[in-house]
């Protein structure tokens, strides 16, 4: 089974464009997307990704709250932030 990625930003045009890269890559599966930070920590809980890609601005939060949370409940997931610099 290839790796799942779960994917948490608040802009739809990049999360679609994320969202289809991935689909797009037969080596990943996407396991869902998520707008905001209380979305984001029940997809990251109910899915249990492999790679989560998040924002770090979120409307709700931090994104940094959700990186928090996978590194202490989900051993050997990789995150990695999507906002510019």
């Amino acid at each position: 089974m290839p790796p799942t990625v779960a994917i948490v930003e608040d802009d739809s045009h990049l999360t679609e464009r994320l969202a289809q890269a991935v689909r797009a890559a037969a080596d990943l599966a996407l396991a869902g997307v998520a707008g905001d930070l209380p979305d984001g920590l029940r997809l990251l809980r109910s899915v249990r990704p492999d790679v989560l890609l998040v924002a770090l601005d979120l409307p709700s939060g931090s994104g940094i709250e959700l990186i928090r949370t996978a590194a202490g409940q989900l051993r050997g997931c990789g995150a990695d932030q999507l906002d510019a610099a």
